[in-house]
């Protein structure tokens, strides 16, 4: 489920949602959740995120998974398939 402008936009995830601006744009994995403007906006393949604030994630690539993070700008420019954060 997607909602807000761009959310979800170039995604083919699975049993994700995602709610704001652009939130979870590129996300191909599946079972995330991304709220917030740009929330995993790059989120690439990784599975089981959770990323809730504006800009979360927002530069997470190369697909790390089981993360959760909470607050504006977290794990934001997160990359090299960080896992299992909180």
């Amino acid at each position: 489920m997607a909602i807000g402008y761009w959310a979800g936009y170039q995604s083919d995830s699975i049993d994700s949602v995602f709610i704001g601006v652009s939130a979870g744009r590129t996300v191909t994995g599946s079972n995330c959740v991304a709220i917030g403007d740009y929330a995993l906006e790059a989120g690439g393949a990784g599975h089981g995120n959770v990323h809730i604030g504006s800009e979360s994630g927002r530069y997470y690539v190369n697909g790390g998974s089981y993360n959760t993070a909470v607050g504006y700008f977290t794990l934001r420019a997160a990359s090299n398939a960080p896992s299992n954060n909180v």
